[in-house]
C-alpha cells in the first residue's frame, strides 16, 4: 500500500531564510512537526540545522520544542522502510 504524502518545496534567498522557513513550519504544531521530514545533504548539515532550530525556537517561555525528522537522503530511505514496517505491524 502506498500512503499519500505532501511534498513542499520552499524557495528561499539564503541559508538564514531557510532556517526561518523550517522553524516557522515546525514551530507551530508539534503533531505536524513529527509528521514532517527535512532532507539535508550531510549528517553535519543535519546536526547544524537541529542546533539552529533549537536556538530559534527554544526560550524560557518555551523550554521544549518538537522538531521534524532531519534526515539525509540515505537516512530518509531507512526511515521510510521502518515507518512502513511499523504500520504493517500495527495494522495486524
Amino acid at each position: 500500500m502506498i500512503t499519500p504524502r505532501l511534498t513542499r518545496l520552499l524557495r528561499v534567498p539564503d541559508l538564514q531564510a531557510m532556517h526561518r522557513a523550517v522553524a516557522g513550519t515546525c514551530g507551530r504544531n508539534p503533531a505536524a512537526a513529527r509528521g514532517c521530514a527535512v532532507l539535508v545533504p550531510t549528517r553535519g548539515a543535519a546536526i547544524e540545522l537541529r542546533r539552529t532550530l533549537e536556538n530559534l525556537l527554544l526560550s524560557e517561555d518555551r523550554p521544549v520544542v518538537v522538531l521534524p525528522d532531519i534526515l539525509t537522503r540515505a537516512n530518509s530511505t531507512i526511515a521510510s522502510r521502518r515507518r512502513r514496517a511499523s504500520r504493517t505491524r500495527s495494522a495486524r
